[in-house]
């Protein structure tokens, strides 16, 4: 098959050209002391993410060569991330006001280190869990959350996030290119060793630029506590996110346990030409996610906009069934998919900025991550399991019907106060 690779590459500076007068604009409204909080911020966001996505598809390639590996213990391994996440967002939300955001930062990126070296050195796939249990247990995301809902003014707040969100998968799409070249010079284990690099270069950064303490006198609740807990559960709207964020990246992780392996058993693309693949794919998705997602962003039907992605999930995953043996029409729904998770993440991370209350905005934060990071290692555990009991189709049916109870919770999360009021009654 082909892609016409270099006919897509010749559209890369019309679309940067595009994306550096928005960013251009997006900077002007910015302070100085905000534009350095940006920069340290989103560098350390950035190189977390880099180092996150280029360990991801190499442990499916390099677990199977590890002793004692199954289908479901690398699906542990994937998942297990995202458990030890979602257990240490509840010591890390109870830490942030007694050592402070920075060095909690600074925490995460040392377990980090450590995680991706015991990968890198590990001979069996129980080393390679306890690696990735290690590099899950350096979770940093609410407290970066917090650390810049402090720092940064409120009507910038939504717009970086929606950078950031967006560079995400530009920073993916970088891995895709440089996973190969990596690999090459110096194998799979290169690439937990370059991860490595690239967190003490993060320490380094926040070290260095990330401010000590708030420079707002916030009374915000920074920590867990039973009243705040109460108030996020309360609130149906934050609750809604929660959950969409969780079944979000179910999806994401659960779909990773499969489809490296069906690409690259296609004889219709070479494999060391795969990570054209992913390019195409993943920079279509990063041109069209950026604009719909600052439409988007300004709409109130964010009911209906959640029903129509969860519905065009299914739609994709449906095809994924029908279509794994016709890789031109599967390359079409991985193509959907991207498209849409893009979308999505960046709206629910907008609209979480949006819906929390200032009292315990630490609370909300840490339990939004902690929602994020169970999805993670539910979806990579399951789809792990289900690869191994049942096969691959199985996975992609999990996949189904988790959009399905996604799509009915979203569409009656209106009645869920009404639900609650008759409970207490």
């Amino acid at each position: 098959m082909n892609l016409s690779f270099n006919n897509y590459l010749k559209y890369v500076p019309i679309y940067l050209k595009y994306h550096y007068k928005i960013i251009r604009k997006f900077i002007k409204s910015m302070s100085k002391k905000e534009l350095k909080i940006f920069f340290s911020l989103g560098s350390v966001f950035a190189l977390r993410a880099f180092s996150m996505f280029m360990t991801l598809p190499a442990i499916v390639s390099y677990g199977r060569n590890l002793k004692g590996s199954t289908d479901f213990l690398l699906g542990l391994a994937i998942g297990i991330y995202g458990l030890t996440q979602a257990i240490f967002q509840i010591f890390i939300g109870s830490m942030l006001d007694r050592f402070g955001k920075k060095k909690l930062i600074i925490f995460g990126l040392f377990a980090f280190v450590s995680g991706s070296i015991v990968s890198a050195f590990s001979k069996s796939i129980w080393g390679l869990i306890i690696g990735r249990a290690f590099q899950g247990s350096g979770t940093i995301s609410s407290s970066m959350m917090t650390t810049m809902s402090d720092l940064i003014d409120e009507k910038n707040r939504i717009k970086i996030m929606i950078m950031i969100g967006v560079n995400f998968i530009f920073i993916f799409l970088l891995t895709i290119i440089i996973n190969p070249i990596i690999t090459y010079f110096i194998g799979m284990r290169g690439i937990f060793f370059i991860s490595s690099i690239f967190s003490i270069v993060s320490i380094l950064i926040a070290i260095l630029l990330i401010p000590e303490k708030s420079s707002m006198q916030s009374k915000s609740e920074n920590y867990f506590s039973m009243s705040s807990i109460k108030k996020v559960i309360k609130n149906h709207r934050l609750m809604k996110l929660n959950f969409g964020i969780c079944f979000l990246y179910i999806l994401l992780m659960s779909n990773f346990t499969v489809l490296p392996s069906i690409l690259l058993n296609k004889d219709s693309f070479l494999i060391d030409q795969n990570w054209k693949l992913y390019l195409v794919i993943l920079f279509i998705s990063f041109v069209i996610t950026l604009p719909i997602s600052m439409v988007l962003e300004k709409k109130k039907e964010t009911k209906q906009i959640f029903s129509s992605c969860i519905a065009i999930f299914i739609i994709s995953e449906i095809m994924f069934i029908n279509f794994v043996k016709n890789f031109f029409l599967l390359l079409i729904s991985l193509q959907i998919f991207f498209i849409v998770f893009g979308i999505m993440e960046n709206l629910i991370s907008t609209l979480i900025n949006k819906e929390y209350c200032f009292e315990y905005k630490g609370t909300a934060i840490g339990i939004y991550s902690i929602f994020q990071c169970g999805g993670s290692a539910v979806g990579g555990i399951l789809g792990g399991w289900f690869l191994e009991i049942q096969g691959i189709q199985s996975v992609f049916i999990l996949f189904i019907i988790t959009s399905i109870l996604w799509f009915f919770i979203n569409l009656n999360s209106s009645r869920l106060k009404k639900i609650r009021f008759l409970f207490r009654n």
